[in-house]
């Protein structure tokens, strides 16, 4: 007996002008990232932007040729893990929304992106802070599970 298919919906950017490529988009569970490198560019962004309303979504300047998530991905619920890179650092330092005002990534206020529609994290409520070294950390062992 084979497994049930998958429930998902799938998406398409119907902007031809839009470049959008998956490595380059990130969702924390809260808001969406997406790297604006030589495969993805800010048209491709403000359309995860129209598809996804309710959510933020932040540009991150990606630096070196390569993608988003070949720098950031999520490890857990709560935490992004990044490499130590210039382009890395300079990307957690800051983003842009997608009006072009400079925005820290990692901020406690929420902007609405998303294009009229609310935001499931208004300015008046703090979001669930994400633990981020404040520089290079080697782990020292390995963590353990409980």
């Amino acid at each position: 007996m084979s497994p049930p298919p998958l429930q998902l919906r799938a998406l398409s950017v119907t902007d031809e002008k839009a470049a959008l490529d998956q490595g380059d988009v990130l969702f924390t569970g809260q808001e969406f990232f997406v790297g604006i490198s030589p495969w993805t560019n800010p048209r491709g962004a403000e359309a995860v932007a129209e598809a996804f309303r309710d959510f933020r979504v932040s540009t991150v300047p990606v630096g070196g040729g390569g993608h988003l998530t070949g720098f950031l991905s999520m490890a857990d619920p709560q935490t992004i893990a990044h490499g130590c890179s210039h382009s890395t650092q300079r990307a957690l330092r800051v983003g842009r929304g997608l009006a072009g005002e400079e925005i820290p990534i990692w901020g406690g206020g929420s902007q609405n992106l998303g294009r009229g529609q609310p935001s499931k994290n208004p300015p008046e409520t703090p979001k669930v802070p994400l633990r981020l070294p404040k520089g290079p950390q080697k782990l020292s062992e390995t963590p353990s599970r409980p």
